[in-house]
């Protein structure tokens, strides 16, 4: 603390602890400054003169000890310089006193500062002081304390306003040296006197001292200011390194050379400070820079981001505010439209009324006159004729046209009639010659186009170079809607559930004549998200026309039309922009899949050249193209509906590819087309295929020659790659989802226990907040089954990659997807492709992160170990597993033991499904013995009939066998072969939920060959049934020995029936391994916790290092 009255720092709580005196030797530079002031100086170096220096010393009335002079400033100087010292007491000071009878010299040096009370000691010493005496004085200052200072090695600490006023006080005058702080020590140097007259002579004394000139000092002069300064600077400068050139040998003492040493092992160790300092300050700087340099990328990232969402931002406003003006011009247009249509339907309506007014008139006329001639008498005399005629009616010809010939006669019109009956006879055969010529010849019907409406290219500005303006979208989905209000939402929800965003949708209703559809149009327009655009028509347009319409104000590069009642897979649009950026095609279509009415599917051609579709339209409606290949085209053409309906994108597709176009058809079927009734496409109207194919080429013959086939032909042949591949399909990339991305490879998604776990596992890193992204890379058959849709609740983000993709364009799209993702972990489990790709991806993608899931230990080790190197971490569900990484000499703590887990809610003992038992044809007292997983060579389901065979024929035992795979007509045909009774072997084959079986069955059997910790296992102990299963893989761990079940050695299918035969036989044991396999399962199974193990992993991948998101190489930005 500080006195606000004169500035005296006070440290609290320090004490300076006393010491025997001793004698000591007054420092050198005190000497030679007291030589400079000329008064005699009364030597202490002997014991007497020790004695009166004590004397002295308790005159002033100071506690202290005597050590060498400058004890206190190096004390000072250890606490500025010593890089963090410590001191837990006071260090010995000195104060040295002498009296003579000649001028009087009291000397203190380091002493004041240590007294009990400061003030009472200066006082005493300034009244020692006689009036024509001076006192020296020195003592240690400190600059205002830090908090990184040492603790303070004194407890007062003066400043020059405190010694001043204490000395006026007394009547004395201080006359101090002005030491400069950057130079010197912080110390105070001065004398105290009452005499005037030495004042000046005093202050020339520190004058000199303190001179930076040395050629107006005397020699005794220099030399005190040598010893002055060895003993007061903070380092050595070159005046003290000059000062000390020019002193004589024999001037040069120990102490001389000892305070100078001081001074330059006090500059080393400053260098050394400085030298750290200046790397230090060299580090900062760099981190400064790279921060800044990395805040100035951010920065500009943003700067871009904004400029660009400013840029969309604009765009949008613009072309909502043009698409206003536009419906709101098409709404004027309509209302007049319609207001004509209601005047010619009243003036129709008017003129109908006055014709039917008429008409009536004239029936009452003829009424009239018809009951007067059956009244008449000549009515009643003709009624036998009349009879004759009815009964004969060639008869009653005959005399109709006998009748006519004698009115024309009479009416003397009879050779002018003659003539035109000849005529129309001649005409009406030549129309039946004419038919049968026609038929004979295949001719066409007489089909004609409308005229092409709604084409306006113009209304977007072309766009010059390979870069897509970032405020307009890549895609634009146009959905025209007639009559289908009620069914559009689901087409909409689809493209706005696509996993590309770069999208816009245009809505177009065209002019629907179904009341309750534009109802639902008004609440679609209230409600729609901010990427619908939705035009208006302003009277009923034909599909084409309303394609056009769209179109034309489409703003992206790529166009897609979807039909209002059918939908888009999720994936689609992603797959064809891929296709459409890094290939060069022109126009990509999917495959389709049916639902409603039918569900069957559609797989067109790959690769449709222009001869193709001359026979067949084998392009889909949704295809995505070029809206500039639209424009050339001319746009859509309608047929005319009173001839007869022509597809018009088969008319479009014929016509593109005659203007070069090359086509890309995926199989995989991410069309949804809705059948459901007669619709625009399948109606009574549509003309058969064949007679459509040739009017596809007359309609098209302006553009067709033999040249444009050939060279159709060639294009389609062509393997092209885009020279910037990924411009366009970075600038939105899907980096706008800030979650963390996993990319799941597997081999395929088919029916079996390792897709039934992965599926509870993706689905709760998701629920963690997770990306999740599945890769399958192998093809596999239906009869292996699907399992797609148990992941697709959790991601819509699933690529199956040979469906969509020839094998030699994997790498392409995997490096897009990586690119576009910024995926921070690769999980393989199992998928040889990725293993192989492995160095190649963590090579591009610094920062990605790699694990591995082995089941046990064969199939995909091999692989493993020969990739270990770029794998972080090896996740295992067995200690089987988990040993032989370690003797394939993985590290420990690299490997990650997770067991496998099952919903125990889900699964769990209930009573027997009666009506399930009868569904499956078996006993109601029968023990129900069951298979459950891929029927794969691995799992050895043939073995399931071999254990059957070998059961006696009445023990009450029924197997069923539940799944699909390669195996399975193998199985089917074994069964057959066995001649077994239908209640002994019951093949049920895929199920989508395994639960009520579980639940029903006694024993699960599981013969496998090669196994990890099987799915149906934990399944079957959960629901409570025994376990009789092969020893291999991490069985043993799951199924305890004559517990829970019993165990065989692979193969021995007469241990397996015996063991069946055995629970069969013995059903209080079977219900004590059923009652004890709950149990089990509770205690070890319990799929939260594995759940969470994974969780904790993938999250320790993450926080291990920081996280580094790839970035596509240079190959992938420059093609």
């Amino acid at each position: 603390m500080q006195c606000r009255t004169c500035s005296l720092g006070v440290a609290e709580g320090v004490r300076t602890k006393a010491a025997p005196s001793e004698s000591v030797k007054r420092s050198e530079w005190i000497e030679r400054l007291l030589a400079l002031v000329g008064g005699p100086v009364r030597r202490g170096d002997n014991a007497a003169a020790g004695a009166d220096a004590v004397a002295g010393l308790t005159s002033i009335g100071a506690s202290c000890t005597r050590s060498p002079a400058n004890a206190d400033l190096e004390g000072t100087r250890r606490d500025l310089d010593g890089g963090g010292q410590i001191v837990d007491e006071a260090q010995p000071v000195t104060k040295e006193t002498d009296s003579g009878n000649d001028g009087g010299i009291i000397v203190s040096t380091g002493v004041l500062e240590h007294a009990d009370e400061f003030g009472a000691a200066f006082g005493r010493l300034v009244d020692s002081i006689r009036p024509d005496g001076i006192a020296l004085l020195s003592l240690a200052t400190l600059p205002v304390l830090k908090e990184h200072r040492p603790a303070p090695l004194q407890r007062f600490y003066p400043t020059t306003a405190c010694l001043q006023r204490i000395a006026a006080e007394r009547g004395c005058q201080l006359i101090h040296a002005e030491l400069p702080q950057d130079r010197y020590l912080p110390a105070f140097v001065g004398f105290l006197t009452a005499n005037s007259d030495y004042v000046g002579r005093l202050r020339s004394v520190f004058d000199k001292l303190l001179s930076t000139n040395a050629e107006n000092l005397r020699r005794e002069e220099r030399l005190a200011r040598l010893h002055f300064n060895a003993n007061h600077l903070r380092h050595a400068d070159s005046q003290f390194v000059d000062d000390l050139a020019h002193v004589h040998q024999a001037e040069i003492s120990r102490e001389l050379l000892e305070n100078a040493a001081r001074l330059w092992a006090s500059d080393l160790h400053l260098l050394r400070d400085n030298a750290a300092q200046i790397e230090s300050l060299k580090t900062s700087r760099d981190e400064q820079s790279d921060r800044a340099l990395r805040w100035e990328q951010s920065w500009r990232k943003k700067s871009e981001q904004l400029e660009a969402q400013t840029g969309r931002l604009a765009a949008k406003l613009d072309v909502a505010v043009r698409d206003g003006k536009l419906n709101v011009a098409q709404a004027n247009r309509a209302v007049v439209y319609e207001m004509q249509r209601s005047s010619l339907l009243e003036a129709r309506a008017n003129g109908a009324e006055l014709r039917a007014i008429q008409a009536e008139q004239r029936l009452l006329a003829v009424f009239g006159e018809y009951e007067a001639m059956r009244n008449s008498s000549f009515w009643r005399l003709t009624a036998p004729l009349r009879n004759i005629l009815i009964r004969h009616p060639q008869i009653a010809r005959r005399a109709r046209q006998f009748a006519r010939v004698m009115w024309w006669t009479a009416k003397l019109k009879l050779r002018a009639n003659l003539r035109e009956v000849k005529r129309r006879r001649l005409a009406f055969a030549e129309e039946q010659a004419a038919a049968a010529r026609l038929s004979a010849r295949g001719d066409l019907p007489a089909v004609k186009l409308l005229p092409v409406e709604n084409f306006s290219p113009e209304l977007q500005s072309e766009v010059r170079g390979l870069a897509w303006p970032p405020e307009r979208p890549l895609v634009s989905v146009v959905i025209p809607c007639f009559n289908y209000g009620h069914l559009v939402r689901e087409a909409i929800a689809s493209v706005e559930a696509q996993t590309f965003q770069d999208i816009e949708i245009i809505v177009v209703e065209g002019g629907s004549t179904d009341a309750q559809s534009r109802q639902y149009f008004e609440s679609l327009i209230e409600g729609a998200s901010d990427r619908v655009r939705v035009l208006l028509q302003d009277k009923a347009q034909r599909a084409g026309a309303n394609r056009n319409y769209g179109i034309s104000q489409a703003r992206g590069k790529y166009v897609c039309c979807l039909d209002a009642d059918d939908r888009l897979a999720p994936t689609f649009l992603e797959k064809a922009v891929f296709l459409l950026e890094y290939y060069g095609y022109d126009v990509v279509s999917p495959g389709m899949k049916y639902f409603g009415e039918r569900s069957d599917v559609f797989a067109p051609i790959e690769q449709p050249d222009l001869g193709n579709l001359l026979k067949a339209n084998s392009v889909l409606t949704c295809s995505v193209y070029s809206r500039s290949l639209w424009k050339a085209a001319g746009g859509f053409r309608d047929s005319d509906p009173q001839y007869g309906h022509i597809h018009e994108d088969w008319l479009f597709w014929t016509r593109l590819a005659a203007l070069g176009a090359r086509f890309f058809n995926f199989r995989e079927p991410l069309l949804l087309y809705r059948t459901h009734g007669e619709t625009l496409s399948r109606g009574s109207s549509v003309i058969d295929n064949e007679t459509q194919a040739r009017y596809v080429s007359e309609f098209n013959a302006d553009v067709l020659s033999p040249d444009a086939l050939a060279a159709s032909r060639q294009r389609s042949l062509q393997d092209r790659r885009a020279p910037r591949p990924l411009d366009n399909l970075l600038r939105k990339a899907m980096a706008d989802d800030q979650r963390p991305a996993i990319v799941l490879t597997v081999p395929c998604l088919i029916l079996g226990g390792a897709e039934r776990l992965l599926s509870k596992i993706v689905g709760h890193l998701a629920g963690q907040g997770w990306r999740i992204i599945i890769v399958s890379t192998v093809p596999v058959d239906a009869i292996h089954g699907d399992t797609t849709d148990w992941f697709q609740p959790y991601t819509s983000e699933i690529y199956h990659l040979p469906r969509f993709l020839p094998q030699d364009r994997w790498k392409d799209f995997v490096d897009y997807l990586f690119a576009t993702r910024h995926v921070s972990v690769l999980w393989n489990a199992g998928s040889i492709f990725f293993y192989d790709y492995l160095p190649a991806l963590t090579q591009r993608f610094p920062g990605l992160k790699v694990t591995d899931l082995l089941f046990n230990t064969v199939g995909h080790t091999a692989n493993n170990r020969r990739y270990a190197n770029v794998i972080d971490l090896h996740f295992v569900e067995n200690d089987e597993a988990r040993q032989w990484l370690i003797e394939a000499g993985e590290a420990p703590e690299r490997i990650k033991l997770i067991p496998s887990g099952v919903d125990l809610d889900a699964f769990r003992p209930a009573t027997k499904d009666r009506v399930l038992i009868r569904e499956l044809g078996a006993p109601e007292s029968a023990v129900l013995v069951a298979f459950s997983g891929r029927w794969a060579e691995e799992k050895d389901p043939l073995a399931v009939v071999e254990i059957a065979k070998r059961m006696p024929a009445d023990l009450p035992v029924t197997f069923i066998m539940l799944g699909a795979g390669a195996l399975e007509n193998a199985v089917r045909d074994a069964a057959q072969n066995a001649g077994l009774a239908p209640e002994r072997l019951i093949i049920v084959g895929p199920v989508d939920d395994v639960k009520r079986y579980m639940a029903a069955c006694d024993v699960l059997l599981v013969p496998s060959r090669v196994d990890g910790r099987p799915n149906a296992v934990m399944e079957a102990l959960a629901s409570g049934a025994a376990v009789v299963a092969s020893r291999v893989g991490g069985l043993p761990e799951m199924v305890e020995e004559g517990v829970t079940g019993y165990l065989c050695e692979p193969g021995d299918y007469a241990a397996f029936a015996n063991r069946v035969h055995e629970l069969a036989m013995n059903p209080r044991l079977l219900g004590e391994f059923k009652r004890k396999a709950r149990s089990y399962a509770e205690q070890r199974l319990d799929m939260h916790v594995m759940l969470d193990a994974y969780a904790a992993a993938f999250h320790g991948l993450l926080t291990d290092v920081q996280f580094r998101t790839g970035m596509p190489s240079a190959s992938d930005l420059e093609g």
